[in-house]
């Protein structure tokens, strides 16, 4: 059974992460604080929510092989899943001269370490997410998290050697794995549980809400603890890392932060399909929503190639981004729903279908 509001929570998060792309592309100034802040909230909490999702897919999708005793069967949606992986990686690494912020290679490689623990126990996907994080801020005590970067232009100069490549995927890419793959794993647990059951979902809502209230208020208690012990401006902005929510570098309040965040708007959405089936515009996002590869890599080559010709790029205000942003998606769902009518998969998801058969 396909749980529809997946695929408008599926939405929210392409259309969450073109705007915030497009923001960062232009280096919008704030033209409108209000729509920047608007905008800032979909920093750092829109591609988890993506991720998030993909570990609910292949929860679903392997609930059958997880329940079934046929050892063949389990390894076929194993290897199923590593495949994927495989090519999302390759695809993605092909697209990062292009697109240096590309989560697509992570991704892929999500999907390649998923492969071995997707039968694994819930526990130890709480464990393995844990282990992550500890071993995300070892690195930061033995690493420089600079390393490999140039912040004023967002490049990553030395990405295309083994040392700054296996640094950029693990350590301090854009989404790193030993971080990032909490968000993965934590979909893979919610894929587990009765989603499709309403007062689950709600239950669940109250829990996730909860959660992300308790994380800011320890967040801001923190940092206002910091302030307090007259520590000179260096110590004190190192130690304020520890109470961080924001997506760099991503410290473990970030990641429960965004895990919450994440569940509260896949509750949302499940729910309010439940609710409100029968409007237009949510059965244009479901439809939206499995075209999310189609849409995610078009808002590169179309949607900023556009903008490069009309000389937004570097240089555009708030406004404009958002107006950019609300043409892609009105224009993607247009263009998604008129799709359907003719073929049952995306451009994108056909052919990537067909590769991972």
């Amino acid at each position: 059974m396909r749980i529809q509001g997946l695929d408008i929570a599926r939405s929210i998060a392409i259309f969450g992460m073109v705007l915030v792309n497009f923001k960062l592309v232009t280096h919008a100034t704030d033209t409108h604080h209000g729509l920047t802040l608007f905008a800032n909230l979909f920093e750092g909490r829109a591609a988890p929510l993506f991720v998030m999702l993909a570990g609910v897919g292949l929860s679903l999708m392997t609930r059958s092989a997880r329940d079934s005793s046929d050892r063949h069967r389990r390894h076929q949606a194993q290897r199923h899943i590593l495949k994927r992986g495989v090519v999302l990686a390759v695809a993605g690494t092909a697209f990062l001269p292009i697109w240096p912020a590309d989560i697509l290679h992570f991704y892929g490689l999500y999907f390649v370490l998923a492969a071995s623990v997707i039968y694994a126990k819930s526990i130890t996907l709480v464990w393995l997410a844990i282990i992550g994080n500890i071993g995300f801020l070892v690195l930061l005590v033995i690493l420089d998290y600079n390393q490999g970067w140039d912040w004023d232009s967002l490049t990553y100069v030395d990405l295309w050697t083994v040392s700054g490549f296996l640094r950029h995927w693990f350590y301090n890419g854009f989404h790193p794995v030993l971080v990032w793959m909490s968000f993965l794993l934590a979909g893979i647990w919610l894929g587990r549980q009765p989603i499709h059951q309403p007062r689950f979902t709600r239950h669940l809502l109250w829990r996730a809400s909860l959660l992300w209230l308790a994380v800011h208020v320890i967040a801001w208690s923190g940092n206002q603890w910091v302030q307090g012990l007259s520590l000179p401006p260096a110590e004190a902005e190192t130690l304020s890392f520890l109470f961080g929510t924001d997506v760099i570098p991503p410290m473990p309040l970030y990641v429960l932060s965004a895990i919450a965040s994440s569940t509260i708007m896949i509750c949302l959405s499940i729910e309010l399909y439940e609710r409100c089936s029968h409007w237009r515009l949510l059965q244009w996002l479901v439809v939206a929503g499995r075209q999310s590869l189609t849409l995610y890599v078009a808002h590169v080559f179309v949607g900023m190639g556009i903008m490069e010709t009309l000389g937004m790029l570097n240089s555009a205000s708030i406004d404009q981004v958002f107006l950019a942003t609300a043409l892609y998606v009105v224009g993607g769902i247009v263009f998604a729903n008129g799709w359907a009518r003719y073929f049952k998969q995306g451009p994108l998801e056909g052919v990537f279908r067909r590769i991972t058969q």
